[in-house]
């Protein structure tokens, strides 16, 4: 049976009623560019997506006569729309579309891999690239590579 092919859209992909804790071979994925490129890039089958309903937090420093404090404030609507507008510019730069914002993005991992060793062999990958991959376009193709060994027909 072969694994599925990577995303052409991200429509119809599997969506979790919950968060799937205690799933040892499953994985969510940064909520930047390159947790979406990591998406897009892997096999159909091995992706989902879970509405995302926590209250996000920033942490605000305010500096003062009386000496720096720290605190978290609650994320405004603001700066969820200019976090996923960065994630769609740098998607955009690696010529993938705007995923669908307010999700959270999981990936099932082989069974021959846990967290740890995925993220090794990505970030093994992308520090033996030459040149070193800046550009998203760039660092796709890189994921592509090591997605093929990571991700093989089965």
């Amino acid at each position: 049976m072969a694994t599925a092919a990577p995303l052409s859209s991200w429509d119809n992909l599997n969506q979790l009623a919950s968060e799937p804790i205690g799933q040892s071979d499953v994985i969510e994925l940064p909520d930047s560019g390159w947790g979406a490129i990591i998406a897009w890039l892997s096999p159909r089958d091995r992706v989902a997506r879970l509405l995302d309903d926590r209250v996000h937090t920033t942490w605000v420093r305010i500096e003062s006569n009386a000496g720096p404090s720290q605190f978290h404030e609650r994320r405004s609507q603001a700066e969820q729309d200019a976090l996923d507008h960065d994630v769609d510019g740098y998607l955009a730069d690696a010529s993938v579309p705007p995923r669908p914002r307010g999700y959270r993005w999981f990936l099932r991992l082989p069974p021959d891999l846990d967290g740890n060793a995925f993220w090794a062999r990505v970030h093994s990958a992308m520090d033996e690239a030459q040149p070193t991959p800046v550009h998203p376009g760039d660092v796709k193709q890189v994921l592509q590579h090591v997605f093929a060994s990571i991700f093989p027909a089965e």
